[in-house]
């Protein structure tokens, strides 16, 4: 009972903090607009400046690290930094969540920042375990992932006049599996589950494919295809109703 009471103690105290400090920061912005010490664009600015925003941009700043790493075959370093710098990943989303950080700014930077990640673990894949990659149907499951990504930018590109990569649920745990990969890879073969990774990437294009095809307005953190259909159908719901109740 005691251990319960102390827990929900702990919580409280964690969300009031939590609470304090992202209330602090805002109230500090207005407070600096009222007074005409801080400009629109210098909030803007800090707006983007945030903690969770650096975290990701910190996955592409250090990710040529990776690169020598492996040219001077320091394995070791290459884990430890590829273990380090992959994990930029889940607390970039962690902080903007917790904070309520969240940006635009922050979105293009997380997409921009997963996507030389994740094609750069592709590439440390192909080098360093080239067997596992390079058998078949590995390597044909691949090369159509790459075409399809391609067209996925080049459908988003003309359909929401920006390439867009999204962040759906099967892509978020493709790229959890694919970072593991890189990982164990170094302990086990791992042939198959890159069999099975490639055609998990490969619905998943199949799916931001058809999503950009079918909506003219799309978030990148759309969850599925599924999930924009059900929430395109409840408003399509909810319009109708508004047309009955006028007739």
């Amino acid at each position: 009972m005691q251990k319960a009471l102390a827990k929900g103690n702990v919580y409280k105290y964690t969300v009031n903090i939590k609470e304090l400090f992202r209330d602090n920061i805002h109230y500090a912005i207005m407070v600096g607009e009222a007074r005409g010490d801080v400009t629109m664009e210098q909030t803007s600015t800090a707006k983007n400046l945030n903690a969770a925003n650096i975290i990701s941009a910190s996955r592409f700043i250090f990710l040529p690290l990776l690169f020598v790493f492996v040219h001077y075959e320091m394995q070791t370093a290459f884990l430890i930094a590829y273990i380090l710098i992959g994990a930029t990943d889940f607390f970039d989303g962690i902080v903007a969540r917790w904070f309520n950080l969240r940006t635009e700014l922050g979105k293009k930077l997380d997409s921009f920042s997963d996507l030389f990640f994740y094609l750069a673990s592709a590439w440390f894949l192909n080098l360093l375990y080239r067997p596992i990659i390079q058998s078949q149907p590995n390597i044909s499951l691949i090369m159509t992932f790459l075409a399809l990504l391609i067209l996925s930018f080049i459908i988003s590109g003309i359909r929401l006049k920006k390439p867009m990569m999204l962040h759906t649920l099967i892509l978020k745990f493709n790229a959890v599996v694919l970072y593991m990969l890189v990982i164990f890879s170094a302990l086990f073969d791992t042939t198959y589950i890159v069999t099975l990774l490639a055609v998990l990437y490969i619905i998943g294009m199949l799916e931001s494919i058809a999503i950009f095809l079918l909506f003219d307005d799309v978030d990148p953190d759309a969850k599925s295809l599924i999930h924009m259909m059900k929430s395109s159908a409840g408003i399509d719901d909810s319009q109708g109703d508004e047309v009955c109740a006028e007739d």
